[in-house]
């Protein structure tokens, strides 16, 4: 889980240590579009490094993402929207990260 209950993207973000070849998948918090059907808080994430983390694949009209650990290193997962700075408590709009993965390399069988 990321983020808090003020729907905010926390930064530093929530960090995560995976392999060369395993997946992450991040599903975006949903609202209640003006249609009446649920839709997207924040854009559909990327990755700040796809040679890293490499976005492979997009589901549930952009709510959900999954990405593919490609080659050791670190991505930040990023989105736009309201990013609450945990250190400064000061709040900024803007790119805000999601997700902070460090990619290892896979291990011998």
């Amino acid at each position: 889980m990321v983020g808090d209950c003020a729907s905010n993207l926390l930064d530093p973000p929530t960090a995560v240590k995976v392999r060369v070849g395993e997946e992450v998948d991040v599903h975006m918090t949903e609202e209640m579009g003006t249609s009446g059907s649920l839709v997207p808080m924040y854009p559909s994430p990327t990755s700040s490094d796809a040679a890293v983390l490499q976005r492979v694949a997009l589901t549930d009209g952009g709510q959900s993402a999954t990405f593919l650990a490609e080659a050791p290193g670190t991505a930040m997962i990023m989105t736009s929207g309201l990013c609450l700075n945990t250190q400064t408590f000061r709040q900024t709009f803007g790119a805000c990260p999601v997700l902070a993965a460090t990619v290892i390399a896979a291990t011998s069988s």
